[in-house]
Formats: structure tokens, sequence, C-alpha cells
């Protein structure tokens, strides 16, 4: 009998995902169901916004692209918010001492900006509560999100990438990297993959093929072309602006300092300058840094304690926190 590696997880995962996984072998046991309706609530809007995508260019497509491609992410959206209320500095303590606020910024020596959360769960604000004795206040305000919603948007868009795997597989087709919606493999795939229309893939090389490449992580990879093109995806620096010696270096583990893109930049401590810079001259390092074994040219998976990850979130543990920090700062913890 060959030896099997077997790994459990505790995954938050959409019905139609489990049964496309449960086909390929992985067996599925339910912990927690929570059931949702289901409609068909998007069709026309991905149909309209798509042919004006397919048949527009300029300001047009760019704006219909937008729409489609921030579906999910309205959708998706955290429902605790950030409020940005300037203050007068003296009046600081009264604010610390009754709402949820974790940053302060110092504008000038009589006006302060403050940051304070809104929508924050009720038993974040009995901890805080419990810990400090404080009555804090946080407003709240409807937020238009739906995680079942956003959960399906990315689970389809999974499904659809798994079941192209898997058929590349089954065709002997080897897969070297693979993103959201992108894949890299050594052969031609069959021709009713490819095309322009809803769903279908699109040959960004045209016919063309790669040379040699090299595929270090997510969003870190570079490759040559049968031009003799040089393509480069690193994030924090512009499309295709590295070397393939610079490519190279980064493989080896050396760390490689590149220009970033201007950013805007808007100086607060003087409330009478309205003017926005632009801050030029900006570096970003690139390192190649991973906690994976490579074995004959392929990583082995590590292991990862998906349900700590899953039952703490980080986000609110931090405006905890930062709450308390500030708090204590101020000397406001009440002693019963």
């Amino acid at each position: 009998m060959s030896n099997v590696t077997i790994f459990v997880f505790n995954l938050e995962l959409i019905f139609e995902e489990l049964k496309t996984v449960k086909k390929y072998g992985y067996q599925v046991e339910l912990i927690k169901i929570y059931s949702f309706t289901q409609r068909d609530i998007f069709s026309k809007y991905i149909e309209y916004f798509y042919n004006i995508k397919k048949h527009s260019t300029g300001a047009s497509r760019l704006i219909a692209k937008m729409h489609l491609n921030q579906l999910y992410g309205y959708f998706g959206r955290r429902k605790t918010l950030i409020e940005t209320k300037n203050v007068l500095t003296k009046d600081l303590i009264k604010y610390y001492g009754s709402y949820t606020i974790f940053s302060e910024i110092k504008i000038n020596d009589n006006i302060s900006t403050i940051l304070m959360s809104s929508n924050l769960d009720y038993s974040l604000i009995n901890e805080i509560h419990s810990d400090t004795h404080l009555n804090l206040l946080t407003s709240f305000r409807n937020i238009k999100s739906n995680v079942a919603i956003a959960a399906a948007v990315t689970a389809y868009a999974r499904i659809e990438m798994i079941e192209l795997k898997m058929l590349l597989v089954k065709l002997g087709i080897n897969l070297y990297y693979t993103d959201t919606d992108s894949i890299f493999i050594d052969k031609e795939i069959p021709k009713n993959l490819i095309g322009s229309e809803l769903g279908q893939l699109k040959d960004e090389l045209k016919g063309g093929y790669i040379k040699k490449a090299y595929f270090l992580g997510i969003k870190k990879y570079g490759y040559i072309d049968n031009s003799d093109q040089i393509h480069s995806v690193f994030s924090g620096v512009e499309r295709n602006s590295l070397t393939w010696n610079e490519i190279e270096l980064i493989s080896k583990g050396v760390t490689i300092v590149k220009p970033s893109p201007a950013r805007f930049f808007k100086n607060l401590s003087d409330l009478n300058n309205l003017n926005i810079d632009i801050k030029t001259n900006l570096e970003t390092s690139i390192e190649f840094k991973t906690r994976k074994t490579l074995l004959n040219n392929r990583y082995l998976p590590i292991k990862i304690n998906i349900k700590f990850l899953i039952t703490i979130d980080y986000y609110l543990k931090f405006l905890k926190n930062r709450i308390i920090h500030l708090i204590n700062k101020y000397n406001l913890r009440k002693i019963l």
C-alpha cells in the first residue's frame, strides 16, 4: 500500500464547493450549517456591464470593469466602520471617556483628529467594559453588506478553477502557477476553452509560449516569452519593471530595491494649506521568503492551524487593544 498523506482542515465553505471537492476525494464532515435562500440576482447586472466592457474603450470600459470587479468587495465589506472627528485638544479627555477611540492625530496645538470605531460588536464593547469599567458609546450605521453573497462569489470562482485544473490534470498538462483567474501550464489547452466570451480563458501571449520562468509565490513571478520579452509581476512595483537578472537574484534570496509608484500626500498639520503633494522617489524592497520546503522543484505543503486562524478576528482584537491602550494613557480606567 502506498503512503497516503492526510491533511485535516477546519474551513468555512459553501455547500456547492463542498460537493465539488468531495467528488475529487476529499472527505467532508459538517460541523455547523448556515442556511441562506438562493436566487439569481446578478445575471442581468453582469450581462449589462460585461457587454459594455466588451464593446467599449477608454473610460466607459474602465467604469464597466470596475462595476464588475468591485461587486464582490461591496458585499464583503466589514461592518465595523471608522469615523473621523476633529476636536479641540482640551476636550480630548471627554471623548476618551465616552467613545471607542483607537487613534489620535495631533493637527496643531489646539486641534486633534480622533478615529472612532462605529458598529462595534456588543461582545467587544462588553469586553472593554469588563476591563476598564467604562460605558463607552459606539454609533451604529446600516451597512449594505452580505457575507453569504460575498462568500458565494469567491466560492464559485474557486469551483471554476478547481474544475479547470482537474481537467488539465486528466489531459496530462502540468500546472506551474495559478492565481484567482489565471494559470501557467506547459501544453496547449482545448480551443473551446479560449475566447472572448464570459467564462472563457484569454491567451495572454496570443499563441506564444514561455521559455523560462520563476514562480516564487503569490504575485511574485517572472518569465521570458518566445519573443525574448521579459514579463514580471511582483506586488509593490510596476508590472514588467524588473530585469531578468533581478528576478534571478530574488529567487536566490537577494533583496532588490525598486522604485514605487508615486503617491498622493496631504499634510494634516497645516489646515490652511489645501495643497495635495505627490510623493515621488519612493522605494520598495522585494525579497523571496518562504516557509515551504522545495523538493524536486516542488514545494511541500506546510501545516497551518486553520482552526486558530478562523476563531480570532485580528482586526477586532487590534481595535480593542488600541482603545484600552489610549484609555490607560489618559488614566481613565474606573476603579470600582
